[in-house]
């Protein structure tokens, strides 16, 4: 029995296109959906007046403006925009807007998720006018694997790879993409929507979480088939939950447009020596000079020392073409100086990262006083356990080596209870201490 002959069953989704209801068949047009109202638009009547003759008016749906039109089908889920579009000729000319935000959302199951996936992809494919509408792509993974008696589980797995890639290669304008398989509770690997997404330049939002990411050789890296004046990336906003590997600092490669920028390494797929972590942070000190929010979790791999030397490269370094280069190649003294480097737009900082001590914030932050950082969070309590150091003089040392704070947040990880503060942190000291931060606010979360 084939994958697909199992048959289909939308999430949260009843996305292919109706039969065109008239008595010609519509190419491409696999579902019908019965019982589907005519909807109209009835004016309220108005008051009656003494002496006057009461008046009614009606206004059809199909009489209001095409914009008007337009707003309604923007706020319609998407079996809405189907059932709406059955009604007549005029209105299936709108049934592309049932394909422009698309969800597949908890509850569901692996197998279920796969065929829904790929047979969208299947619609996609034959519909260019669909495929075209496309805007946002959300999959948040599922709870269940429930894979049917002569269904192979690897099979399913890789079916949904690949439909996710065939949806980024027919959607060529979608801009906001989010595969989020946190409720797996699993590393999950998807080589070829990965491979896929070092070549889509429209999507401006992405977020990808529990991933292992591929690996690749100078023999094999994509980045070797470049387009002749391809344009960058349009990331504007990134989060990656993922393993390290070297996927990263090719998907990274030129994020010029980047405005927010959230970085977590998973632990389960850590590779001791690994440094396309730091190639990755280094291209951002190259290049995205439009940054303005740097979040970096669940560090405990990063080296204080190199993530440091990093960050100051992007404090105090001009806009230059710089290829790659290993991490312990720190020489950059054939570059010119400037007080306001790649990193001049970069407000808000947040660190999330359990070996934190004294001599690490010191290297971690040896360049912020080139920096415009105004708004800093780190975490200091990781599942009960203080940061090393932690106390008045840790926040002192803050106060030197972030000269232009206005918020510093203090938070824990981890906790289902607020942790109080250690007994030092709450002393006459720590007021002396938090008093050397003229402007700054304390939030301690």
């Amino acid at each position: 029995m084939s994958f697909l002959s199992l048959g289909f069953h939308f999430l949260r989704l009843s996305l292919p296109p109706p039969a065109f209801p008239t008595s010609t068949p519509r190419a491409n047009a696999p579902l019908c959906l019965q019982n589907v109202d005519a909807v109209s638009i009835v004016d309220a009547v108005p008051p009656r007046s003494p002496g006057r003759k009461r008046h009614t008016s009606t206004t059809t749906f199909l009489s209001l403006p095409w914009k008007a039109k337009w707003q309604v089908y923007t706020h319609l889920p998407s079996r809405d925009c189907i059932a709406l579009s059955r009604t007549c000729r005029q209105m299936y000319d709108f049934n592309a807007f049932a394909y422009t935000h698309l969800q597949f959302l908890p509850p569901n199951s692996l197998f279920s998720l796969a065929r829904s996936v790929c047979q969208l992809a299947d619609v996609l494919a034959c519909s260019p006018q669909y495929a075209e509408a496309v805007r946002t792509i959300r999959i948040v993974g599922w709870n269940t694997v429930d894979i049917p008696e002569g269904c192979d589980h690897e099979a399913v797995y890789k079916a949904l790879d690949e439909g996710v890639t065939t949806l980024l290669k027919h959607a060529s304008h979608v801009y906001s993409l989010a595969l989020d398989l946190n409720p797996t509770k699993a590393i999950n690997y998807f080589p070829k929507t990965f491979t896929k997404l070092i070549r889509v330049r429209t999507i401006r939002n992405l977020r990808l979480a529990t991933f292992l990411v591929p690996t690749y050789t100078a023999e094999t890296s994509p980045l070797r088939e470049r387009v002749p004046n391809e344009a960058p990336p349009a990331y504007e906003r990134v989060c990656l939950d993922v393993g390290s590997g070297e996927w990263l600092p090719l998907v990274m490669h030129d994020p010029r447009n980047l405005r927010w920028f959230g970085f977590s390494v998973l632990d389960k797929a850590w590779k001791p020596g690994d440094t396309n972590w730091a190639m990755t942070l280094r291209r951002m000190a190259e290049t995205a000079a439009e940054l303005e929010t740097l979040v970096l979790n669940n560090g405990r791999h990063f080296d204080a020392d190199v993530l440091g030397q990093i960050l100051q490269f992007g404090f105090v370094r001009a806009s230059v073409e710089i290829p790659p280069f290993p991490v312990a190649d720190r020489s950059t003294d054939d570059q010119p100086h400037q007080d306001c480097g790649i990193f001049r737009k970069l407000r808000s900082f947040s660190i999330n990262m359990n070996t934190l001590s004294l001599p690490s914030l010191r290297q971690l932050f040896c360049g912020f006083s080139r920096s415009s950082v105004t708004h800093l969070r780190i975490v200091v309590n990781h599942h009960g356990t203080w940061l090393r150091d932690f106390g008045p003089r840790y926040i002192s040392e803050l106060s030197k080596l972030v000269p232009n704070l206005e918020e510093i947040s203090i938070d824990q990880s981890g906790m289902t209870d607020a942790a109080p503060l250690p007994g030092h942190m709450v002393s006459s000291v720590m007021h002396a201490v938090c008093a050397s931060f003229c402007r700054t606010q304390f939030l301690l979360i």
